[in-house]
């Protein structure tokens, strides 16, 4: 179901994925207009088309001046090892690393994910400082964090957070999928 033309009956309870506008560069944009802390976007060099290019050190270059220029200090990396692999050396976390981010490492899959990820964020609310949390789109697992975060932070239900967290992408123009029976899912992994 695409929500941008019913969002005012969506109720967060269904799967939903919202339409990404052209101008919203690398998927980015804040988990919730409620704070300036957590922010999601797509890995460097995601290809929506899928050509299955090795992304460059100067995409990752390029990519990190633009979170840069958002105030983005710290990037928590959802990937798998596979998608990790996908990068020319010197890798991924290094590169971020060598320009200047705390990096963090949290696949979704693995088991207590979601405990660590509400660790590192409220890590990065202490210190005053943006994070991004990426995937490969920017938009299922990424999503998935941004209202986890809401959960977390504000105390939303499941259901609230994701009508929240796909009503902010809808408002931003990013492509997010929102789904509480995965969000529930993965917080109690």
């Amino acid at each position: 179901m695409s929500v941008d033309s019913n969002l005012a009956s969506y109720d967060g309870t269904t799967h939903v994925e919202t339409q990404r506008r052209p101008e919203t560069f690398y998927n980015f944009g804040p988990a919730s207009s409620r704070d300036e802390i957590v922010f999601t976007c797509e890995r460097p060099g995601a290809d929506p088309e899928g050509g299955g290019k090795i992304p460059t050190t100067a995409v990752v270059q390029e990519w990190a001046t633009f979170m840069k220029s958002k105030g983005i200090q710290r990037v928590l990396v959802l990937l798998s090892d596979g998608e990790l692999g996908d990068y020319e050396e010197p890798g991924l976390l290094q590169c971020y690393t060598d320009l200047g981010f705390q990096v963090y490492r949290n696949p979704m899959g693995v088991e207590g994910s979601a405990p660590n990820a509400a660790k590192l964020l409220k890590e990065a609310e202490r210190a005053n400082e943006k994070v991004v949390a990426h995937c490969t789109h920017g938009k299922g697992r990424s999503g998935r964090v941004a209202a986890g975060w809401l959960i977390m932070r504000y105390g939303l239900s499941p259901q609230e957070a994701t009508r929240e967290a796909v009503q902010t992408a809808v408002q931003f123009g990013m492509e997010r999928m929102g789904d509480a029976k995965l969000l529930e899912e993965w917080l109690n992994r």
